[in-house]
Protein backbone atom coordinates (compact mmCIF):
# COMPACT_ATOMS: atom_id res chain seq x y z
CA UNK A 1 0.00 0.00 0.00
CA UNK A 2 1.30 3.45 -0.89
CA UNK A 3 -0.09 5.85 1.72
CA UNK A 4 1.66 8.82 0.11
CA UNK A 5 -0.40 8.30 -3.06
CA UNK A 6 2.42 8.25 -5.60
CA UNK A 7 5.27 5.79 -6.13
CA UNK A 8 8.61 7.59 -5.93
CA UNK A 9 12.25 6.70 -6.45
CA UNK A 10 13.70 7.32 -3.00
CA UNK A 11 17.44 7.27 -2.43
CA UNK A 12 18.56 6.08 1.00
CA UNK A 13 22.02 7.49 1.70
CA UNK A 14 23.81 5.37 4.30
CA UNK A 15 27.19 4.08 5.43
CA UNK A 16 29.77 6.83 5.76
CA UNK A 17 32.56 7.03 8.32
CA UNK A 18 30.71 7.59 11.60
CA UNK A 19 28.44 5.11 13.42
CA UNK A 20 28.46 2.95 10.29
CA UNK A 21 26.59 -0.04 11.72
CA UNK A 22 23.86 2.23 13.02
CA UNK A 23 23.59 4.01 9.67
CA UNK A 24 23.34 0.74 7.75
CA UNK A 25 20.67 -0.59 10.10
CA UNK A 26 18.64 2.64 10.03
CA UNK A 27 18.86 2.76 6.23
CA UNK A 28 17.75 -0.87 5.92
CA UNK A 29 14.79 -0.22 8.19
CA UNK A 30 13.74 2.69 5.96
CA UNK A 31 14.18 0.59 2.83
CA UNK A 32 11.88 -2.09 4.25
CA UNK A 33 9.16 0.38 5.25
CA UNK A 34 9.33 2.34 1.98
CA UNK A 35 8.99 -0.85 -0.04
CA UNK A 36 5.81 -1.64 1.90
CA UNK A 37 4.54 1.84 1.01
CA UNK A 38 4.99 1.05 -2.67
CA UNK A 39 8.07 3.15 -3.37
CA UNK A 40 11.15 2.10 -5.29
CA UNK A 41 14.21 2.53 -3.10
CA UNK A 42 17.71 3.20 -4.37
CA UNK A 43 20.36 2.06 -1.89
CA UNK A 44 23.15 4.67 -1.96
CA UNK A 45 26.16 3.45 0.01
CA UNK A 46 28.94 5.83 1.00
CA UNK A 47 32.20 4.03 1.79
CA UNK A 48 34.85 5.03 4.34
CA UNK A 49 36.74 6.96 1.66
CA UNK A 50 33.65 9.04 0.88
CA UNK A 51 32.93 7.38 -2.49
CA UNK A 52 29.23 6.99 -3.29
CA UNK A 53 27.88 3.75 -4.76
CA UNK A 54 24.54 2.77 -6.30
CA UNK A 55 23.49 -0.21 -8.42
CA UNK A 56 26.78 -1.89 -7.57
CA UNK A 57 29.06 0.79 -9.00
CA UNK A 58 30.63 4.10 -7.95
CA UNK A 59 28.64 7.23 -8.77
CA UNK A 60 29.14 10.96 -8.53
CA UNK A 61 26.93 12.61 -5.88
CA UNK A 62 26.07 15.28 -8.46
CA UNK A 63 24.53 12.61 -10.72
CA UNK A 64 21.94 11.21 -8.32
CA UNK A 65 19.19 13.48 -9.67
CA UNK A 66 19.17 11.18 -12.70
CA UNK A 67 17.73 8.24 -10.79
CA UNK A 68 15.96 9.48 -7.62
CA UNK A 69 12.99 11.75 -6.92
CA UNK A 70 13.72 12.23 -3.21
CA UNK A 71 16.67 11.58 -0.88
CA UNK A 72 16.57 10.38 2.71
CA UNK A 73 19.80 10.96 4.63
CA UNK A 74 20.61 8.00 6.89
CA UNK A 75 24.27 8.96 7.42
CA UNK A 76 25.54 9.71 10.90
CA UNK A 77 28.46 11.74 9.54
CA UNK A 78 28.76 15.36 10.59
CA UNK A 79 29.65 18.10 8.12
CA UNK A 80 33.29 17.72 9.26
CA UNK A 81 33.29 14.06 8.16
CA UNK A 82 32.65 14.85 4.49
CA UNK A 83 33.72 17.33 1.84
CA UNK A 84 30.33 18.93 1.24
CA UNK A 85 26.92 19.57 2.75
CA UNK A 86 24.26 17.06 1.75
CA UNK A 87 21.40 19.56 2.29
CA UNK A 88 23.25 22.09 0.11
CA UNK A 89 23.90 19.47 -2.59
CA UNK A 90 20.25 18.41 -2.71
CA UNK A 91 19.13 22.02 -2.89
CA UNK A 92 21.51 22.62 -5.80
CA UNK A 93 20.23 19.49 -7.59
CA UNK A 94 16.60 20.40 -6.77
CA UNK A 95 16.03 17.06 -5.01
CA UNK A 96 13.63 17.04 -2.05
CA UNK A 97 15.45 15.84 1.06
CA UNK A 98 14.47 14.32 4.39
CA UNK A 99 17.31 15.18 6.74
CA UNK A 100 18.41 17.38 9.57
CA UNK A 101 20.19 20.55 8.53
CA UNK A 102 23.93 20.57 9.12
CA UNK A 103 23.43 22.94 12.04
CA UNK A 104 20.83 20.77 13.76
CA UNK A 105 22.79 17.56 13.39
CA UNK A 106 25.99 19.29 14.41
CA UNK A 107 24.37 20.31 17.70
CA UNK A 108 22.61 17.04 18.44
CA UNK A 109 25.52 14.76 17.52
CA UNK A 110 27.88 16.35 20.06
CA UNK A 111 26.77 16.01 23.70
CA UNK A 112 28.69 19.08 24.86
CA UNK A 113 27.22 21.24 22.08
CA UNK A 114 23.68 20.01 22.70
CA UNK A 115 23.88 20.71 26.42
CA UNK A 116 25.32 24.18 25.87
CA UNK A 117 22.63 24.93 23.28
CA UNK A 118 19.86 23.86 25.67
CA UNK A 119 21.43 25.79 28.53
CA UNK A 120 21.45 28.99 26.43
CA UNK A 121 17.72 28.45 25.91
CA UNK A 122 17.06 28.04 29.65
CA UNK A 123 16.45 24.30 29.41
CA UNK A 124 17.90 22.07 32.12
CA UNK A 125 20.03 19.14 31.06
CA UNK A 126 22.32 16.53 32.58
CA UNK A 127 25.97 17.15 33.38
CA UNK A 128 28.39 15.08 31.30
CA UNK A 129 31.99 14.06 30.73
CA UNK A 130 33.64 12.99 27.48
CA UNK A 131 36.41 10.57 28.43
CA UNK A 132 39.20 9.27 26.18
CA UNK A 133 41.97 7.01 27.40
CA UNK A 134 45.27 8.84 27.81
CA UNK A 135 47.02 5.93 29.52
CA UNK A 136 48.76 3.64 26.96
CA UNK A 137 47.07 0.39 25.99
CA UNK A 138 48.51 -2.48 27.97
CA UNK A 139 48.58 -0.60 31.26
CA UNK A 140 45.26 -2.00 32.42
CA UNK A 141 45.52 -0.87 36.04
CA UNK A 142 46.52 2.63 34.95
CA UNK A 143 43.56 2.92 32.57
CA UNK A 144 41.09 1.61 35.13
CA UNK A 145 42.34 3.89 37.89
CA UNK A 146 42.40 6.96 35.66
CA UNK A 147 38.87 6.31 34.40
CA UNK A 148 37.44 5.86 37.91
CA UNK A 149 39.33 8.85 39.31
CA UNK A 150 38.26 11.16 36.44
CA UNK A 151 34.61 10.17 36.61
CA UNK A 152 34.44 10.55 40.40
CA UNK A 153 36.09 13.96 40.24
CA UNK A 154 33.82 15.44 37.57
CA UNK A 155 30.41 13.68 37.65
CA UNK A 156 28.30 12.63 40.61
CA UNK A 157 26.44 9.29 40.63
CA UNK A 158 24.27 7.73 39.35
CA UNK A 159 26.19 7.47 36.04
CA UNK A 160 25.11 6.48 32.53
CA UNK A 161 28.16 5.32 30.57
CA UNK A 162 28.22 4.68 26.84
CA UNK A 163 30.69 4.51 23.97
CA UNK A 164 30.13 7.11 21.27
CA UNK A 165 30.08 6.31 17.53
CA UNK A 166 29.61 2.57 18.02
CA UNK A 167 27.02 0.07 19.17
CA UNK A 168 29.54 -2.66 20.00
CA UNK A 169 29.58 -1.70 23.68
CA UNK A 170 26.60 -1.80 26.07
CA UNK A 171 25.19 1.24 27.80
CA UNK A 172 25.86 0.86 31.51
CA UNK A 173 24.04 2.41 34.45
CA UNK A 174 26.49 2.58 37.36
CA UNK A 175 24.91 3.24 40.74
CA UNK A 176 27.97 2.79 42.94
CA UNK A 177 31.74 2.33 42.90
CA UNK A 178 31.51 -1.39 42.16
CA UNK A 179 29.38 -0.66 39.09
CA UNK A 180 31.87 2.03 38.03
CA UNK A 181 34.72 -0.46 38.46
CA UNK A 182 32.85 -2.93 36.24
CA UNK A 183 32.29 -0.23 33.60
CA UNK A 184 36.00 0.63 33.59
CA UNK A 185 36.70 -2.96 32.51
CA UNK A 186 33.99 -2.94 29.84
CA UNK A 187 35.49 0.14 28.15
CA UNK A 188 39.10 -0.79 28.88
CA UNK A 189 40.11 -1.35 25.24
CA UNK A 190 37.84 1.25 23.62
CA UNK A 191 39.94 3.96 21.99
CA UNK A 192 37.13 6.38 21.16
CA UNK A 193 35.13 8.78 23.32
CA UNK A 194 33.16 7.47 26.29
CA UNK A 195 30.22 9.63 27.34
CA UNK A 196 29.51 9.69 31.07
CA UNK A 197 26.38 11.54 32.16
CA UNK A 198 24.73 12.08 35.50
CA UNK A 199 21.43 10.23 35.86
CA UNK A 200 19.13 12.43 37.94
CA UNK A 201 16.76 10.82 40.39
CA UNK A 202 13.23 10.90 39.01
CA UNK A 203 10.80 9.39 36.56
CA UNK A 204 12.01 9.09 32.97
CA UNK A 205 9.76 10.18 30.14
CA UNK A 206 9.96 9.53 26.41
CA UNK A 207 7.94 11.88 24.20
CA UNK A 208 7.75 12.37 20.45
CA UNK A 209 6.71 15.34 18.32
CA UNK A 210 5.72 15.27 14.62
CA UNK A 211 5.51 18.38 12.44
CA UNK A 212 2.31 19.21 10.59
CA UNK A 213 0.66 15.88 11.35
CA UNK A 214 -3.09 15.26 11.49
CA UNK A 215 -3.89 18.96 11.25
CA UNK A 216 -1.57 20.07 14.06
CA UNK A 217 1.59 22.14 13.67
CA UNK A 218 3.17 20.10 16.47
CA UNK A 219 1.54 16.71 16.99
CA UNK A 220 2.76 15.33 20.31
CA UNK A 221 2.73 11.68 21.30
CA UNK A 222 1.71 10.48 24.75
CA UNK A 223 4.63 10.83 27.20
CA UNK A 224 5.56 7.33 28.31
CA UNK A 225 7.43 6.49 31.49
CA UNK A 226 10.62 4.54 30.84
CA UNK A 227 11.19 2.03 33.61
CA UNK A 228 14.17 0.49 31.84
CA UNK A 229 13.78 -3.27 32.39
CA UNK A 230 10.02 -2.99 32.85
CA UNK A 231 9.57 -1.09 29.59
CA UNK A 232 7.40 1.92 28.77
CA UNK A 233 4.15 2.78 30.54
CA UNK A 234 1.41 5.42 30.31
CA UNK A 235 1.63 6.45 33.97
CA UNK A 236 2.05 10.25 34.06
CA UNK A 237 -0.79 12.41 35.39
CA UNK A 238 -2.58 14.90 33.16
CA UNK A 239 -0.65 17.82 34.67
CA UNK A 240 2.67 16.00 34.26
CA UNK A 241 1.86 15.20 30.65
CA UNK A 242 1.04 18.84 29.98
CA UNK A 243 4.39 20.04 31.36
CA UNK A 244 6.32 17.35 29.49
CA UNK A 245 4.48 18.10 26.25
CA UNK A 246 5.10 21.85 26.58
CA UNK A 247 8.85 21.31 27.03
CA UNK A 248 9.00 18.86 24.11
CA UNK A 249 7.26 21.37 21.83
CA UNK A 250 9.66 24.11 22.90
CA UNK A 251 12.66 21.94 22.08
CA UNK A 252 11.12 20.86 18.76
CA UNK A 253 10.65 24.51 17.82
CA UNK A 254 14.29 25.37 18.52
CA UNK A 255 15.61 23.28 15.66
CA UNK A 256 15.26 24.06 11.98
CA UNK A 257 14.61 20.48 10.87
CA UNK A 258 12.67 18.20 12.99
CA UNK A 259 9.88 16.55 10.99
CA UNK A 260 9.78 14.03 13.80
CA UNK A 261 11.79 14.11 16.99
CA UNK A 262 11.96 12.12 20.21
CA UNK A 263 13.07 13.55 23.55
CA UNK A 264 14.00 11.76 26.77
CA UNK A 265 13.24 13.85 29.86
CA UNK A 266 13.65 13.16 33.58
CA UNK A 267 10.82 14.38 35.80
CA UNK A 268 13.10 15.04 38.77
CA UNK A 269 11.57 15.96 42.17
CA UNK A 270 14.33 18.44 43.05
CA UNK A 271 15.38 19.86 39.66
CA UNK A 272 12.14 19.76 37.69
CA UNK A 273 12.29 18.65 34.04
CA UNK A 274 15.78 17.68 32.89
CA UNK A 275 16.53 16.76 29.27
CA UNK A 276 18.65 13.64 28.79
CA UNK A 277 18.58 12.96 25.05
CA UNK A 278 17.24 14.30 21.76
CA UNK A 279 16.85 11.96 18.80
CA UNK A 280 15.87 13.16 15.31
CA UNK A 281 15.97 9.57 14.00
CA UNK A 282 13.63 7.71 16.33
CA UNK A 283 12.61 5.04 13.77
CA UNK A 284 15.29 2.61 14.90
CA UNK A 285 13.20 -0.56 14.91
CA UNK A 286 9.55 -1.63 15.08
CA UNK A 287 9.38 -1.66 18.88
CA UNK A 288 11.46 1.47 19.48
CA UNK A 289 10.04 3.82 22.16
CA UNK A 290 8.85 6.20 19.44
CA UNK A 291 7.01 3.40 17.63
CA UNK A 292 5.47 2.23 20.91
CA UNK A 293 4.20 5.76 21.48
CA UNK A 294 2.69 5.82 18.00
CA UNK A 295 0.98 2.46 18.59
CA UNK A 296 -0.62 3.79 21.77
CA UNK A 297 -2.40 6.41 19.64
CA UNK A 298 -3.23 3.98 16.85
CA UNK A 299 -0.76 5.64 14.46
CA UNK A 300 1.30 3.43 12.15
CA UNK A 301 4.94 4.35 11.76
CA UNK A 302 4.51 3.89 8.01
CA UNK A 303 1.91 6.68 8.14
CA UNK A 304 4.43 9.03 9.76
CA UNK A 305 7.10 8.11 7.20
CA UNK A 306 4.63 8.69 4.36
CA UNK A 307 3.75 12.05 5.87
CA UNK A 308 7.44 13.01 6.00
CA UNK A 309 7.71 12.20 2.30
CA UNK A 310 4.62 14.25 1.45
CA UNK A 311 5.95 17.25 3.37
CA UNK A 312 9.34 17.02 1.67
CA UNK A 313 7.78 16.80 -1.80
CA UNK A 314 5.66 19.90 -1.16
CA UNK A 315 8.62 22.15 -0.25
Amino acid sequence: MNISGEALRIGIIRGGTNRIDESLAYGQYLITILAKLGHRTVDILVDKEGIWHAFGRPILPSDINKFIDLAWNALYDTSKDRDFSIPALMQKLDIPLISETDMTYGIISRPEMMREFLKRNDIKTTSHLLYTHTIPAGDEDGRINDFIKTVNRKISPVWVIQALATHHYPEIIAKNQMDLFTASHVFLDFEGEVLVTNLPVGRRAHIGVISGFRGQDQYTLVPLENRHVEGFHNTFTHAEKESLTKLAKNIHALFDYPHHIAIDIVHAPHRGLVVEKINTRPFEYDQSPFCQSLALLGVGHDEVIAHAINQAMKK
